[in-house]
């Protein structure tokens, strides 16, 4: 992952996790931070837990999605993603390099502020790489799902907030 406005060789690595409609980043592999942050599709926010510095927070996921005209996280976790309401006005532009051994179809989406790329994998219909550019070119930022394990077996209670318990469902 390349954040916006970070060099082309600022990359960091974490993991990412989807279940039913959630969506669960740890960012302890190769960071400066250390802990997660999860978020939900029937949910505005993301919450950042950040473990031994005694910070966590809730952050609007729809400031960010304005201002960098990116998917917003309901429309990220649809699935089909070519058929969510952001890909409105992308074009397939045919088969495209394969992300981390997996076959990927290109799509492109232009606004009057960015470029995007989007490589969609061609079975699970999910964005293996997307690229966010400036008009003219210039990559603005990028991530890439690198060893994709579909349907891995993974414990509900990672996806709640902490003191949620998984029979109570996500702690609102």
């Amino acid at each position: 992952m390349s954040p916006p406005g970070g060099a082309d060789f600022d990359r960091d690595e974490v993991s990412v996790a989807f279940k039913k409609g959630a969506l669960r980043v740890d960012l302890d592999e190769g960071t400066a931070l250390n802990g997660y942050a999860l978020a939900w599709r029937t949910r505005p926010q993301i919450y950042v837990l950040l473990p031994g510095r005694e910070v966590s927070y809730r952050q609007s996921t729809a400031d960010v999605a304005e201002r960098y005209g990116i998917p917003k996280l309901d429309e990220a976790l649809v699935l089909p993603f070519t058929e969510s309401p952001w890909m409105q006005g992308a074009r397939a532009l045919g088969s495209g390099l394969p992300i981390d051994g997996h076959a990927c179809t290109l799509w492109a989406k232009i606004t009057d502020r960015y470029l995007f790329r989007i490589w969609v994998h061609e079975k699970w219909a999910i964005p293996m790489r997307f690229e966010m550019a400036t008009p003219e070119g210039q990559r603005i930022s990028a991530y890439e799902f690198r060893k994709v394990k579909a349907f891995a077996s993974l414990g509900d209670d990672l996806f709640l907030e902490p003191g949620a318990t998984a029979s109570a469902g996500e702690k609102r």
